[in-house]
């Protein structure tokens, strides 16, 4: 009871210093370390007596005050309502998640805190334990994550919790990035031996030395630039693209074609530069949540083809997906796309784990970098190699290239080594044919004189030796059976018809019979329309307009129609009769056209439909 009431004196005197100083926000937090205080030492806290002749300091209360030389009176608790008294655990949930391990337990004696996984209290929280009392069911407001060391992974070493393969803590002496191969550098841990946190060898166009990675300092021939791109300002460099510059260097770092959408505002506007651009591309689109990917969404053409369009923030942010997949996870419609296959790299600590990843498999195929510059080297007598620069392993072979002619012992040309079981290679004459037999012609080596019997051909008898047929490729005597062949003048079209031309043959003047076209002419406001490919007169049904079938013209009292935007010529086959709604405005005018009709009008009526219930529209005369 002293110790309570010698807590009760230190929480007055301090409540009294706060509203002295105006800090009654902070009168709660010396409160519960008072209370902490006496009930942490009390037993071994006496208090000390008064100096003869020291004043006690005065302690006002907003109640009344203690006689002088007494104690102020510490008030028993209520008692709770029926059924408070209960020894019943909190509720199941976490709302008494941050509750005070303070508050004694239901059965009078102490806490028996033991951590649980939080994912079994709430399904809507992941990622950490707490510690509930296993009697009374409070927890004691600390929240930790799940851990386990990376030589025991698989579950929380706290409360035992099933884990990924990537919730793992490992141990490194420094935290320099390391060189691992030619492609990435990473962390080793000092534990389990593997290399953590890989990333891509990178140098910046202002910082960064060429060809020197300036994360890892290793020097890396080919290590592409990383610049500082300004992708929202892209350039007009030409007609066929733009550009982003950098922002560091200003040098050219992105280059993009010019297009637009097929809902674009500005038809023939570049989306990206801003440019007018003749022919310009358009693109379409369709999203992964879209009512009908069938679709695109901008325009509503039906494009079955049409790649859909993810959501994805980083495309780089791979994660686990099976074991031969790791893939990106789409917030839009929940699946898993942009798929890999797991790999690993060729250093001694990372086999068997997928460099993106971090999933441990068995037999994941290894990325090696070549080392191309110590080029091919001997590997049997038919084969040469090139090997990996970081752990030694064949990464590619090809049989060696002996030349044909050669004496004494057979020399790869590439590698220098002996290579006695080696094909021989040739050099073929391919721009020569030569006569083989008297039905084919082939390709002879410029050195040896051998033919290459792997490209032989069929003799082509010339269409103007019919009497005593000549190859027309090699000039040697020819088969009265050998496929004829002409030699058509494409770079003139000839008028076959009234309706077609095509191409005739320089020798025997006949006509190429499959490349047969029809004739063409876009509309032209006077004289006789020709075709545009060869020039001759055309019929008035085979010319070509361009009609704007979106903007109705007035033709006369009956009719409207649509004009050509070339020529000016009304459509006469789509010519329609005047109409307009019963409602309308406007009475007499043409829905459609815009003018007073003074001859027939089409009166347009709405009538239910009696299956859906819908309106369409019903014309009456």
């Amino acid at each position: 009871m002293k110790h309570l009431k010698r807590a009760l004196a230190l929480l007055l005197s301090a409540a009294v210093l706060l509203s002295l100083c105006g800090a009654a926000e902070e009168a709660a937090v010396v409160e519960s370390l008072a209370v902490e205080e006496a009930i942490d030492v009390g037993e071994l806290w006496e208090p000390e007596e008064a100096a003869p002749g020291d004043d006690a300091p005065e302690v006002e209360e907003a109640g009344e005050q203690a006689p002088e030389g007494e104690s102020p009176e510490v008030q028993e608790p209520e008692p709770e309502e029926a059924g408070a008294q209960e020894n019943e655990p909190q509720s199941a949930g976490l709302e008494n998640f941050d509750a005070s391990a303070d508050e004694p337990c239901t059965d009078g004696g102490k806490h028996d805190f033991q951590p649980i996984a939080v994912e079994e209290v709430d399904p809507e929280w992941e990622g950490f334990h707490i510690y509930r009392c296993t009697k009374c069911g409070i927890n004691n407001g600390i929240h930790e994550y799940h851990s386990a060391p990376c030589t025991a992974p698989g579950s929380c070493e706290v409360c035992g919790f099933p884990l990924d393969e990537g919730q793992v803590r490992h141990s490194f002496e420094n935290r320099e990035d390391q060189y691992i191969n030619a492609k990435y550098h990473g962390d080793l841990c000092k534990d389990c031996g593997r290399y953590i946190s890989l990333e891509e060898h990178s140098t910046s166009c202002t910082d960064g030395q060429p060809g020197v990675c300036e994360v890892c300092n290793a020097a890396i021939p080919g290590l592409k630039v990383e610049h500082n791109v300004l992708y929202d300002e892209w350039e007009y460099y030409d007609s066929r693209c733009h550009v982003a510059r950098c922002e560091d260097c200003g040098e050219i770092a992105e280059t993009e074609e010019h297009y637009s959408y097929c809902d674009s505002e500005e038809p023939g506007v570049c989306e990206g530069c801003g440019e007018y651009i003749p022919d310009l591309k358009v693109e379409h689109y369709v999203f992964c949540d879209s009512e009908d990917p069938d679709y695109c969404e901008g325009c509503g053409e039906y494009m079955p083809d049409l790649e859909v369009e993810h959501y994805i923030e980083d495309e780089d942010f791979y994660e686990y997906y099976d074991e031969q997949y790791h893939a990106i996870y789409c917030e839009g419609c929940g699946e898993y796309v942009m798929k890999e296959r797991h790999y690993a790299a060729c250093a001694d600590g990372n086999k068997g784990i997928c460099v993106v990843c971090n999933h441990s498999a068995p037999g994941l195929e290894v990325e090696h970098s070549e080392d191309l510059e110590r080029g091919f080297k001997r590997l049997d007598s038919r084969y040469h190699a090139i090997y990996c620069k970081n752990c030694g392993e064949v990464v590619r072979t090809e049989e060696h290239s002996v030349a044909c002619g050669s004496d004494g012992t057979p020399v790869c040309a590439v590698c220098g080594g002996e290579a006695a079981d080696a094909p021989l290679t040739h050099d073929f004459d391919y721009d020569t044919p030569v006569y083989f037999d008297e039905g084919h012609h082939g390709y002879k080596c410029r050195r040896c004189g051998a033919f290459d019997e792997g490209r032989l051909e069929n003799h082509r008898a010339r269409c103007d030796t019919e009497d005593d047929p000549i190859c027309a490729d090699c000039g040697s005597k020819a088969s009265f059976y050998a496929d004829v062949a002409h030699d058509f003048d494409y770079s003139t079209p000839v008028r076959c018809d009234e309706y077609s031309h095509s191409y005739k043959c320089r020798r025997c003047g006949e006509f190429d019979w499959d490349r047969m076209e029809d004739h063409y002419a876009r509309c032209i406001r006077n004289g006789t329309p020709v075709c545009e490919v060869c020039g001759s007169a055309l019929l008035e049904d085979q010319i070509e307009h361009e009609y704007d079938y979106l903007t109705a013209e007035y033709v006369n009292a009956n009719y409207h129609g649509f004009r050509c935007t070339r020529c000016g010529e009304i459509d006469k086959y789509t010519l329609t009769e005047h109409s307009a709604y019963c409602d309308s405005e406007e009475e007499g005018v043409c829905e459609y056209c815009g003018e007073k009709v003074t001859g027939h009008l089409v009166i347009l009526h709405y009538e239910p439909d009696p299956e859906y219930g819908d309106y369409y529209y019903l014309n009456s005369r």
